[in-house]
């Protein structure tokens, strides 16, 4: 027999991250994200999505390269930034960064892992 389903309104993002197999992110009554609660967390759709579902930070780059290792790029202020593996075209961009999900190096250091 079939799991019964249930459908909640859930105005706290963390409790429908933490609770939920799916959601669904609604705007003016419009549908502006479906998905697991990983997928809408770690790959917004827009910035009223990410924003909404977690602390979430802005930053205008320039996109240099991108390719499986990931998404250089430079800021305006000319620190580089590689950012999660995808792609992304050359040129100016927005990229979203998460404080739990942040790590930082010293400049010319080896990386020991995933770094994104």
């Amino acid at each position: 027999m079939p799991e019964p389903a249930g459908l909640d309104l859930l105005r706290r993002a963390a409790e429908a991250l933490s609770l939920s197999d799916r959601i669904l992110v609604m705007r003016e009554g419009l549908i502006r994200q479906q998905g697991t609660p990983r997928d809408i967390y770690g790959r917004p759709d827009d910035i009223f999505v990410a924003d909404v579902v977690g602390a979430t930070n802005f930053v205008d780059v320039t996109v240099r390269a991108a390719d499986n290792d990931g998404i250089a790029c430079v800021t305006t202020d000319g620190t580089s930034i590689i950012a999660a593996p995808g792609h992304a075209p050359d040129g100016p961009a927005r990229i979203m960064v998460r404080p739990d999900r942040l790590h930082l190096k010293v400049a010319g250091s080896v990386p020991d892992g995933d770094n994104r």
